[in-house]
């Protein structure tokens, strides 16, 4: 049959192993039974009927579970590595957004509110050009590191582009979102970067919306990627077709 899978030499030896391991249990038993005088034939029925379906049905039953154990296992490792940024360990930028479109569509409908962050890490091309690419990284992974101390319980943060990260705020208001971005700031301004054993700083901006109704992905990211990019971060204003409250200071740190 067309696209049917064959299984592998793995699994015919597994079930010949079985058959083997069967056989040789039920002839042992009953040449055992042999050698023991007085055995009624009630006596042989039970060790036939109990005694040696027990003996080889538990060791198969644990080596399946076993395996379903391993491939499950497997399977979280591939998912994990699928949806997850190796550097950082955040979500990758795709499955980072279908996370927060998920999440804004099962919100607490008596508080609809939100907020939506996004962490630019600065001076990233120059780290690569001075160091090499994998202090880069580790410049990265210390920024997500610092994100992820900073955020509160509930809160998604992912990965969304070479030098940014996202960070989903549900349920709350400019206050919170601004004090996370303060913990954020602080956090990266603490971290210990030494490339070469040469200490060195890391440093990001952020800029965000903060949204009276639950907004999607794409509307949260363009937002706060302006606030972001703001000529005058000063600004109080106002997203005029979402009717989001903005912040109205780029964090610089």
């Amino acid at each position: 049959m067309a696209g049917a899978k064959i299984p592998s030499w793995r699994q015919f030896s597994f079930i010949a192993t079985g058959l083997v391991a069967s056989f040789a249990v039920s002839g042992l038993a009953n040449y055992l039974m042999a050698l023991v005088p007085g055995v009624t034939p009630f006596g042989y029925g039970v060790v036939n009927v109990v005694v040696v379906p027990l003996a080889i049905a538990l060791p198969l039953l644990a080596a399946i579970c076993l395996q379903r154990v391993e491939l499950a296992r497997r399977r979280l490792a591939l998912n994990r590595l699928a949806s997850h940024d190796p550097v950082t360990d955040l979500y990758r930028p795709g499955a980072f957004s279908t996370i927060v479109d998920r999440r804004r569509k099962i919100v607490d409908v008596d508080n609809p509110a939100g907020a939506f962050l996004v962490v630019h890490a600065d001076h990233l091309s120059e780290v690569n050009r001075r160091y090499g690419l994998e202090a880069g990284d580790e410049a990265l992974a210390l920024i997500a590191l610092a994100i992820r101390s900073s955020v509160r319980t509930g809160d998604v943060v992912g990965r969304i582009g070479a030098t940014m990260f996202g960070v989903f705020l549900p349920g709350a208001e400019e206050g919170d979102a601004r004090d996370i971005a303060d913990r954020i700031s602080a956090s990266v301004t603490g971290v210990y970067f030494s490339p070469d054993g040469a200490p060195d700083a890391v440093s990001v901006r952020i800029g965000g919306v903060v949204f009276a109704e639950q907004i999607g992905f794409n509307d949260m990211f363009r937002e706060a990627v302006e606030r972001l990019y703001s000529e005058d971060p000063t600004e109080d204003s106002l997203a005029i077709a979402l009717g989001a409250l903005r912040l109205d200071t780029a964090y610089r740190h």
